[in-house]
């Protein structure tokens, strides 16, 4: 089974507060606060630059294939992720196509011919958590892996199912979010204004044989600050480690 890991595009907004069919007033939420860096355990792990219009322009940390740095470019319809090592070679790109400011394409790219390595279909809604599945295929368009999503609460909380190309092979994971702004919702990724604006209370990884997998499997603890925006957040994985981040803002 093939694991999935998204990236999240942002639009800028503010929510206004109005009280659901209960009666009860949600929480506010502020206007966006734009992420400076991450500390994991005391160190800064992560930090983030932007453009005169609020847009993520690089990002630096420990990325896959021994990346340290991604340059975000902007274009019509198209935000580029490109990857650089710490020699400055390019090791990864991305291509992000947009819909409406929708993300419904995303392509990886040999950074040797620039050609279509394999890529990424999302099929969304209109609904709050607008995201239904995401589709990965190969070059060839051979789809291998579907990623399914089923939502519990309007906080986008959801249950997540992934299909390879055996249909029998199924893992999932579910997770329960808060309602307050996620730390990082400022990046320029795909759903990161709606699936995932909101932070992970609880995180459970399940096996195929529906046993859950301890060492990846967490729960979470926050302090906010007053724009309801995480200050610490405390993370205990089932197997007894915990990691603390910290998170910076502009």
């Amino acid at each position: 089974m093939k694991y999935f890991s998204s990236l999240c595009l942002v639009l800028l907004i503010a929510v206004s507060c109005n009280k659901n069919d209960d009666g009860v007033m949600p929480v506010t939420i502020m206007s966006e606060l734009l992420i400076k860096t991450v500390n994991t355990d005391g160190e800064i792990t992560e930090s983030f630059q932007y453009d005169a219009e609020n847009r993520l322009i690089t990002r630096n940390g420990t990325y896959e294939l021994g990346a340290v740095r991604i340059e975000i470019v902007y274009q019509d319809n198209l935000i580029v992720y490109n990857y650089f090592n710490n020699q400055n070679v390019k090791v990864k790109a991305i291509n992000n196509y947009l819909e409406q400011n929708i993300n419904v394409r995303q392509v990886d790219i040999d950074v040797d011919t620039g050609a279509e390595l394999g890529y990424r279909l999302y099929t969304t809604n209109t609904t709050t958590c607008n995201l239904e599945s995401i589709g990965y295929y190969t070059s060839e368009n051979v789809e291998f892996l579907t990623v399914g999503f089923e939502y519990t609460d309007e906080n986008c909380s959801t249950n997540v199912t992934l299909i390879d190309d055996n249909p029998d092979n199924r893992a999932r994971n579910n997770t329960i979010n808060d309602n307050r702004n996620r730390a990082i919702k400022s990046l320029d990724y795909p759903f990161f204004n709606t699936v995932f604006s909101h932070n992970r209370v609880t995180y459970t990884n399940y096996r195929e044989d529906n046993t859950i997998i301890a060492e990846t499997s967490y729960i979470n603890a926050y302090t906010y600050n007053q724009f309801d925006y995480p200050t610490t957040e405390s993370r205990t994985y089932l197997d007894s480690r915990t990691i603390i981040f910290t998170y910076e803002y502009f």
